[in-house]
């Protein structure tokens, strides 16, 4: 019995082991609160971008070598609280004095910035983009309205035209509180009033209450969604209800990120640990320990599998890698788009999904997306939303969560689109 005991726990040391392995360590060269991270392109030309105190702008294309590229009129007393990177060259971040808020801006990489928005008295929480070209920021209410701006050309110019959203009370936003869905144009943000707004195309502007003040952190994969306040909410129907997840990461430390994907949820609090569950929220365990330093948020990139990049206060950053989730099976360039058939079909519960891409466009690898729905056309997961060059791909499927039934695939890029019916069976 015991040599039966000692084996297993060999065995779970050497699978915890196993999936510590996935997190490394980078050294980013600065000390300062690092307060976001966004990526933006597709391997083998992609970048990360972090924005942190005193005006540090880091940029990397590996995630080994960072470079701090804040130039004028970006001064390095600024504190940069959040940073979106429309593609690999056109990059946003905001930050704030006393006396202003702004947004700058690089179209070249970050080799030069510009200002392309000031509010007197104002503070821009967010910026996410909600296409290839368009985007929205979260600012704060100013008489009674909130600070809403978008751009419909990757943040040169910025208008507030029809965006009327009125403040309730004395209600505020959070620095990272903003998730676009890029493939229906929703976006959420959250507030420290017991509510999330959500809106569709820059209005349709609707309130979603929820059962704790704060909402710190919003992530979405189709009409599936969490949240994280002090602790976790969940949603299936893209935030018409939200409900308490089965149980929360430990610690009593506020949110500062969430993640949902393939291989599980990974959560962040105000401290040095990462959680995962990987049973929608039941149970979790503590993926990884910093030694140092308190999370403040994390961004997924999509180089092969993925991952997550998670940054720190005291300048360090975490990244993880994911199992292969997509993998490129050759890259001679095909001759046209193609949809595969899904296979095994029918199967339990993963299936394989091959697709091949031509050579993209004078503007580079396109947009690709590739989503999964039910039987009643409604949005179960997104398994790729990103740019790809040309080759010939598979992807994996997981359905272990879904119920038999008939689902649908649909591949769409620029000129292209196709679905294709596959059947669950357990």
């Amino acid at each position: 019995m015991r040599c039966e005991m000692k084996k297993l726990l060999l065995l779970l040391l050497l699978i915890t082991d196993c999936y510590a392995q996935l997190f490394t360590e980078s050294n980013s060269g600065v000390t300062v609160s690092l307060n976001s991270v966004s990526f933006a392109g597709s391997f083998p030309i992609a970048t990360t971008w972090i924005s942190g105190d005193s005006g540090v702008i880091l940029k990397s294309t590996n995630g080994t070598l960072w470079t701090n590229v804040r130039s004028l009129p970006i001064p390095s007393t600024l504190s940069l609280n959040n940073i979106c990177a429309f593609d690999i060259n056109n990059i946003l971040v905001t930050g704030s004095d006393l006396d202003s808020a702004y947004i700058f801006m690089s179209s070249n990489s970050g080799t030069n910035w510009i200002k392309v928005l000031a509010q007197s008295n104002g503070y821009f929480y967010s910026i996410g983009k909600t296409s290839t070209t368009n985007g929205l920021a979260v600012g704060k209410p100013l008489n009674g309205r909130w600070s809403l701006w978008k751009t419909t050309n990757k943040g040169f110019t910025w208008d507030s035209t029809n965006l009327y959203l009125q403040q309730a009370g004395n209600e505020l936003s959070w620095s990272n509180a903003l998730f676009c869905e890029q493939s229906n144009n929703f976006v959420w943000f959250g507030t420290n009033n017991s509510r999330i707004y959500r809106g569709q195309n820059f209005s349709n502007w609707l309130v979603e209450q929820i059962g704790q003040q704060n909402s710190f952190a919003i992530w979405f994969t189709g009409t599936l969604g969490w949240m994280g306040g002090n602790s976790l909410m969940y949603t299936t129907n893209s935030g018409n209800n939200w409900i308490a997840s089965p149980s929360n990461p430990p610690g009593s430390n506020d949110v500062t990120s969430v993640y949902y994907g393939p291989i599980g949820i990974f959560v962040t609090r105000l401290s040095n640990q990462i959680y995962r569950s990987t049973n929608n929220g039941s149970t979790w365990t503590i993926a990884y320990t910093a030694s140092s330093g308190n999370y403040r948020h994390s961004c997924y990139f999509s180089t092969f599998g993925g991952g997550l990049i998670f940054v720190r206060s005291n300048g360090r950053i975490t990244i993880s890698n994911f199992p292969d989730a997509v993998k490129l099976l050759s890259s001679r360039i095909p001759e046209q788009f193609s949809l595969s058939q899904n296979y095994p079909n029918p199967f339990n519960p993963r299936t394989k999904i091959r697709f091949s891409l031509p050579n993209p466009s004078e503007g580079g690898a396109p947009a690709l997306t590739l989503i999964i729905y039910d039987a009643l056309g409604r949005e179960v997961e997104t398994l790729i939303n990103e740019q790809l060059n040309a080759g010939t791909y598979e992807a994996d499927w997981n359905a272990e969560k879904y119920s038999s039934g008939i689902y649908y695939y649909k591949l769409f890029t620029d000129g292209f689109g196709e679905t294709k019916k596959m059947i669950l069976i357990k």
